[in-house]
């Protein structure tokens, strides 16, 4: 992949500005929604 100018990248587990509190009560929620 170097050779050729390209170079390995995965994706962030969370977007850098993300709110965890938010992101908790999101968690909270789609639990007691009986979502999987």
């Amino acid at each position: 992949m170097k050779r050729s100018g390209l170079s390995y990248q995965t994706a962030r587990p969370r977007h850098y500005k993300a709110n965890p509190a938010e992101q908790q009560r999101w968690r909270e929620e789609f639990k007691k929604s009986g979502r999987r």
